[in-house]
């Protein structure tokens, strides 16, 4: 490993990566994979059967509507976003949760909050300090999204799940396991470049996973595994998007998180600013 990173400082490469960049298969699937709603297992199984392009997926391969449209959304959603497009989206959908419901908030999480230069997607939770705001709230806000011309897709409704079971549950970017939360994961219209972008909208209905949520949804992947296994190993604790929990007496109680610093003082490491969260 030495000799390898001794390489990497030379020649601002390695051998064996670079012949993974350039190896048929890797980039094939690789490609399969950035579809919505395709898995690895999906995107291996249509390079097995000999598929080496989406247009041929297209032409041969039996594919749900959702993952149709998936090919098809993909020339724009393989675009990168800046901070600038984000906040673009996010001041769109904060305006119009606040026009709802001035007691209801957007969280932004994902990629932008840790400071990102480039983005694949958005990541919004929804909430509010009072349970009863958020019961129903996502699909009144989506409707008013479809209705202002922004919405042009809803691609996966957590509420709306059965609809779905035939497609391997949609990536979000591999960061968290799914939780409970209702989500909706959007075609959304960027209206100063016509683009249309990825928006994941979380809605948070219970005030006290707040904080968890916001710790599981900002990531990255390897962050929240990281934190999660020490939670786990070290503490004896189950950290999940939703709560800090151990057990006491054979059952399992609830930490009460009202911060993200809180739950890294429960789980007994030093708090990380969202930048800082990029490994």
């Amino acid at each position: 490993m030495a000799e390898k990173i001794k390489v990497f400082l030379q020649t601002g490469t390695i051998e064996e990566a670079d012949r993974l960049r350039y190896d048929e298969e890797f980039r094939t699937i690789s490609l399969f994979n950035k579809v919505f709603g395709v898995g690895v297992t999906t995107a291996r199984l249509w390079w097995e059967m000999g598929y080496k392009t989406l247009q041929e997926v297209l032409d041969n391969a039996k594919l749900t509507a959702t993952i149709k449209l998936g090919i098809e959304l993909l020339p724009d959603f393989d675009q990168m976003m800046s901070p600038k497009d984000v906040k673009e989206i996010i001041d769109i959908v904060t305006k119009e949760v606040v026009s709802i419901d001035s007691e209801c908030f957007v969280v932004p999480v994902g990629g932008y909050r840790r400071g990102k230069a480039k983005n694949g997607d958005v990541d919004l939770i929804i909430s509010s300090e009072k349970v009863e705001k958020m019961r129903g709230f996502l699909s009144k806000l989506t409707q008013r999204l479809i209705e202002k011309d922004y919405l042009k897709h809803r691609l996966w409704h957590s509420a709306e799940i059965k609809k779905f079971n035939h497609i391997e549950r949609p990536s979000v970017g591999g960061r968290q396991q799914f939780d409970n939360f209702e989500k909706c994961f959007c075609a959304f219209l960027q209206p100063s470049t016509g683009i249309l972008r990825q928006v994941d909208l979380i809605c948070v209905v219970n005030p006290d996973e707040l904080a968890t949520a916001i710790l599981g949804w900002t990531g990255s992947r390897q962050f929240e595994r990281a934190i999660r296994d020490y939670a786990k190993k070290e503490k004896n604790m189950s950290l999940n998007n939703q709560a800090i929990q151990f057990e006491q007496d054979g059952k399992k109680k609830k930490f009460v998180v009202h911060s993200e610093r809180d739950a890294f003082d429960i789980i007994g490491v030093p708090y990380l600013d969202p930048e800082f969260r990029n490994c």
